[in-house]
């Protein structure tokens, strides 16, 4: 039974492990399915036919927009979530999923909610 190769510290590693170019440790294949599908985001969102007539930096700048926007709007909820005494972590998670939209929804949150991250 091939049980699969041994590496420098002695565990026996399955045959789909495999050594990481990056982290130089061993990996199973969710990890090296993650850095696969991570490059090609990154070829797509480099490639300049993929933004058309925009160059990738636009369309860059245009997704740090968003998370900025998407941060401080997270900080906007938990604000009010936490002075009106609602739940906290709850607010938080709707802010982090939905941005902006979750204000107006935390302006009608029930006090008496847990206080927490």
């Amino acid at each position: 039974m091939n049980l699969g190769r041994v590496n420098a510290a002695g565990r026996v590693l399955r045959p789909n492990v495999g050594e990481c170019d990056h982290c130089h440790r061993s990996s199973d294949g969710l990890h090296m399915l993650l850095k696969q599908i991570l490059k090609r985001l990154a070829r797509i969102l480099l490639r300049s036919s993929y933004c058309g007539n925009r160059s990738a930096s636009r369309v860059i700048s245009w997704l740090v927009l968003a998370l900025v926007v998407n941060t401080v709007a997270t900080v906007i909820v938990y604000t009010i979530a936490y002075r009106r005494r609602a739940d906290c972590s709850f607010w938080l998670k709707c802010a982090l999923l939905w941005g902006p939209l979750a204000i107006p929804f935390v302006l009608f949150a029930r006090p008496g909610g847990r206080i927490t991250v």
